[in-house]
């Protein structure tokens, strides 16, 4: 028997509504993951500028050191030739001079002293808090990692004992920081504390 119009048309209508939900959970699924992929770029992006950062700074490092080296290296070739002068003039070369008679040798030195003068400022405070980042890694520091030294993912590992999640990339860039400003000293195992700062732990 042939379906008739009206049949087709409630069939039809069927069809649209069994297919709605379908539809539906299909936009929120893209919905759901254009705000992962949105969430995953924002926090690429900031690990990438983290890492550019620690970057600069180390570039920076290295070129006040070349400088430092570069004005040292001014200062030997001076020294060295102000030597090799004075030895000229005290150890004349073979044949300059034949021993005729008596003879004066007048030498002109000019003596210079070196002072140096240190004014100690004191004591200078850095304050830090375990709701920071900062403040998390240095606690650990000093609490719990060994005086002659220790790596970075051994940090890492005492964060998240202590429920303290910091990222890989931040950790980095701030020891590396630390390092710079005195904090923390390099050492073939990583990063040491310097022996002669004091670092007190206040409970509030």
């Amino acid at each position: 028997m042939a379906e008739s119009l009206e049949q087709r048309i409630k069939r039809l209508e069927g069809y649209v509504r069994e297919q709605k939900p379908w539809k539906e959970k299909c936009e929120q699924l893209e919905r759901q993951f254009a705000d992962i992929r949105t969430k995953i770029y924002n926090e690429l992006k900031g690990e990438f500028d983290e890492e550019r950062k620690g970057l600069e700074t180390e570039r920076n490092e290295l070129l006040g050191r070349i400088d430092k080296l570069e004005k040292d290296l001014g200062q030997f070739k001076a020294e060295h030739e102000a030597l090799e002068n004075l030895r000229k003039l005290l150890i004349p070369e073979a044949g300059a001079y034949a021993p005729v008679g008596p003879s004066k040798t007048t030498i002109g030195l000019e003596h210079k002293e070196l002072v140096v003068n240190i004014h100690h400022a004191g004591e200078i405070e850095v304050e830090m808090k375990t709701t920071t980042k900062e403040g998390q890694m240095m606690y650990c520091i000093v609490n719990e990692m060994p005086r002659e030294g220790w790596m970075e993912i051994e940090l890492i590992k005492k964060l998240l004992e202590r429920g303290w999640n910091v990222k890989q990339s931040t950790v980095n860039v701030t020891l590396r920081k630390w390092a710079a400003e005195g904090l923390l000293i390099r050492t073939e195992k990583g990063y040491r504390l310097p022996s002669k700062v004091k670092f007190n732990i206040e409970k509030e």
